[in-house]
């Protein structure tokens, strides 16, 4: 055996007690309702899964060969392939319906007419007497004829919904063309027999129509073996030379899609000399190897695809152990002593080192079931072992010795060994967690995770071995790769887990692609975009934290601005942030702490928050002219709002532009004679008063006297009892006229030197108050 193969015990072993396995079979063949068995006394014993007996029947007069199960017309049938006399020249093949001595649903039983009165069959089985003894096959024909030479058949096969090859064994009315009955499900199959001069012969065999209900017709008893009709053969010479005789050993048929849809037919066949394919639609021999087996039951059809079954799947379909559910990636493999060989119908695609004299080979689901044995040279005692083999991934998933093995059946979701003595052994896939755990162990976590998805395992089971890979991995040091692994079990490990492993500074890199999965996944917290954040300032990596926040939903037109760009519909008071992958409030403050304001004005402004970008504006850029041209965007009562909150800073800045948009607020906007104001507040009637933000100008005295001035002279001949019946103008002038009285009696009225730039030199002013009382006064005498 090879020593690259990991051994495991992921099968339990359970000996069957008290079976009923007949002494002298000579072959077998499961399906999901019985196991039929073949004798060489001629006769096909059915056990249940129990291996206790059902019926027996008399299926030839000397001995049967092989037996396989077959779906036809929805029915299963048994094809078995026996001999009358002594010899190989009175060899039969015969298709039996056994439906009618297996046990009955009760529904069915009780609508039987008639009752039945059941004992002892054949054998000392139990079944109905009178349904064994008229047990008569559905179908039955010699192998040989006038002008087919006699030999000895070494080997069969047999396929149902292949095109039909050759003659065919069809009742009268029927047609060899017709292949499918009328519900879709196959009608024929064609059966392949090997035989020991090298030769192949092929028949198509179809099923006929079933009784229809209430139907009182017997089967009529067949004649002698003499007088049964003879189906001449397809043939086919796997010969190596002319002349030369080489045993057919092992037959596989094959039938893939082609890319017109069409269903294209091989055969493979394993010589003692050749390993060969047949494509039979045109005949064309292909030699895919110089190398055959001289052990029968050594070859068996294998689909990749079919790895990753459900780990309970493992009967075999329809009772032929060389019948799988193929794709276009089928292969044949050939158990030879020194390895497994697979081949296409081309060529040879590979080779598994897997030493030991081979005795059989089969299929068990995903497994390769290798039966070796072995002589001792000194006492010469045999020996012999059941290796259940992952190819895939390279183990012994199970093994059993014993001192020989008569036979082995992939059945009803284990393997069935039947030892010398006729002892039975059932091995069976033990439970997945049990598999987990020992794999563990050993510290094999990669096996565990490919293991687990072979058996497609849920998602948090996956999980759970990333966790566990992703641990042992940091406690070997392996940063990286932990990483990886703790990747893979998001929704479902808890975040805080892989975090605090990755807090260390030398660690930063793997935290930071970690939380960046975090927020691409939506399963970051405000915590999260915290660190986040930190940790790319930590970095000073500008590029990623820009390309974070441009992934994050902030439009690609705000990012390489640094003045606002929204409208007012999308900068409001309490803008929501829907778009945004992160908690728009938290980066604000992480990146404007951090000193990145440039990047904590982006996200204020696809946030929608007026407020957060006049902040950054006039705090962390002192952009005032950007933020006055912001508030001109704004409502009324939001701009009246911002600044009372932070108009200090532009009044001293910006005197002459910020006590122009005061102006604006506090006089009724029907006063003003401004298109672009009335549509941008669309009607809005908010006025403010001139006292909320009189503190302002502490720094400024004379610019708010100047306010109070215009207010007064606009508002004084503009107010009357119907616009303004609660006569809130006459309290707001009032306090205005206490205010310039105040300011009229300070002795020196000085304003400091604005923050920023005056305005350009001849520009209008809007704050000239003597030539504004002027055009007052004339307005009045007109």
């Amino acid at each position: 055996m090879s020593f690259a193969f990991k051994k495991f015990r992921f099968f339990s072993s359970a000996e069957v007690p008290g079976h009923a396995w007949p002494p002298h079979t000579t072959c077998s063949a499961p399906n999901k309702a019985c196991m039929a068995c073949g004798c060489e006394n001629g006769s096909i014993q059915l056990l249940d899964e129990s291996f206790q007996p059902l019926a027996s029947f008399a299926a030839h007069g000397y001995r049967v060969f092989e037996v396989i199960w077959l779906e036809l017309r929805n029915q299963q049938l048994l094809l078995s392939l026996g001999s009358e006399e002594p010899g190989y020249s009175t060899s039969t093949l015969k298709l039996w319906d056994v439906s009618k001595l297996l046990p009955q649903p009760a529904s069915a039983t009780a609508a039987a007419a008639g009752p039945t009165t059941s004992s002892n069959g054949a054998d000392g089985f139990p079944g109905s007497n009178t349904a064994a003894a008229a047990m008569q096959p559905v179908k039955a024909f010699k192998v040989f004829g006038p002008r087919t030479s006699e030999a000895e058949v070494t080997s069969m096969t047999a396929k149902e919904g292949l095109p039909a090859v050759g003659s065919s064994m069809s009742p009268p009315a029927a047609t060899s063309a017709s292949m499918s009955s009328t519900d879709g499900s196959p009608a024929a199959a064609v059966v392949a027999l090997g035989m020991a001069n090298g030769m192949v012969y092929l028949y198509t065999l179809e099923a006929p129509l079933p009784a229809a209900p209430g139907s009182k017709g017997r089967p009529q008893p067949l004649a002698s073996h003499h007088q049964l009709p003879h189906l001449p053969p397809t043939k086919l010479n796997a010969r190596p030379d002319p002349g030369e005789d080489a045993a057919v050993m092992g037959l596989v048929l094959l039938a893939v899609p082609s890319p017109t849809g069409a269903r294209l037919s091989s055969l493979f066949v394993v010589t003692e000399s050749q390993t060969l394919s047949f494509n039979l639609a045109s005949g064309t021999k292909t030699i895919l190897d110089h190398q055959g087996v001289r052990t029968p039951h050594c070859c068996v059809l294998r689909s990749p695809s079919q790895q990753h079954q459900n780990e309970h799947q493992h009967s075999p379909v329809q009772g032929n152990s060389n019948a799988v559910v193929e794709g276009a990636d089928s292969l044949l493999m050939v158990a030879r002593d020194e390895g497994l060989y697979e081949y296409t119908t081309d060529t040879r695609a590979g080779c598994t080192v897997f030493e030991g004299s081979k005795q059989l080979l089969l299929t068990l689901g995903r497994f390769v079931v290798v039966v070796t044995h072995e002589v001792s040279g000194d006492v010469g005692a045999r020996s012999a072992t059941v290796h259940i083999l992952d190819l895939k991934h390279r183990l012994v998933a199970g093994s059993l010795s014993t001192g020989s093995v008569e036979a082995a059946a992939a059945a009803w979701g284990g393997l069935a060994v039947v030892q010398g003595g006729g002892k039975i052994t059932i091995l069976k896939e033990v439970d997945l967690t049990v598999q987990l755990d020992a794999l563990f162990r050993r510290s094999l976590h990669k096996l565990a995770l490919d293991i687990a998805r072979a058996h497609n395992a849920d998602a948090s089971t996956i999980a759970g071995i990333q966790q566990k890979w992703g641990d042992a991995l940091y406690d070997k040091g392996e940063f990286d790769l932990a990483m990886a692994a703790y990747k893979e079990t998001l929704h479902h490990l808890e975040p805080s887990y892989v975090l605090r492993r990755f807090l260390d500074a030398q660690r930063i890199h793997n935290l930071t692609s970690y939380l960046e999965l975090l927020h691409e996944k939506g399963l970051a917290s405000a915590d999260h975009t915290t660190l986040l954040l930190n940790c790319y300032t930590k970095l000073k990596d500008v590029a990623k934290l820009d390309a974070f926040i441009l992934r994050s939903g902030v439009p690609q037109a705000a990012a390489p601005r640094t003045a606002p760009s929204a409208s007012a519909s999308t900068l409001t008071p309490g803008g929501a942030a829907a778009g945004l992958k992160f908690d728009a409030e938290t980066a604000v403050k992480v990146l404007r702490t951090a000193g990145y304001h440039r990047q904590a004005l982006w996200v204020a402004e696809a946030a929608g928050q007026a407020d957060w970008v006049l902040d950054i504006l006039m705090e962390d850029l002192a952009a005032y002219d950007d933020a006055l041209a912001l508030l001109e965007k704004l409502p009324r009562a939001h701009r009246a709002f911002a600044l009372k909150r932070m108009g200090q800073a532009l009044v001293t800045s910006r005197p002459e532009a910020t006590t122009k948009a005061l102006m604006e607020l506090c006089c009724p906007p029907a006063i003003l004679d401004s298109s672009a104001q009335h549509s941008q507040d669309k009607g809005t009637s908010f006025t403010a008063s001139v006292s909320d933000f009189a503190h302002l100008y502490t720094r400024t005295p004379t610019a708010l006297m100047l306010l109070c001035e215009f207010i007064l002279n606009t508002t004084a001949s503009s107010v009357s009892p119907v616009s303004d019946p609660q006569h809130t103008s006459l309290a707001n002038e009032a306090t205005l006229y206490h205010t310039l009285l105040e300011l009229y009696l300070m002795e020196h009225l000085v304003d400091q030197e604005p923050l920023g730039d005056q305005q350009a030199p001849g520009a209008p002013s809007p704050l000239e108050p003597g030539q504004q009382q002027q055009e007052q006064q004339q307005s009045k005498q007109q």
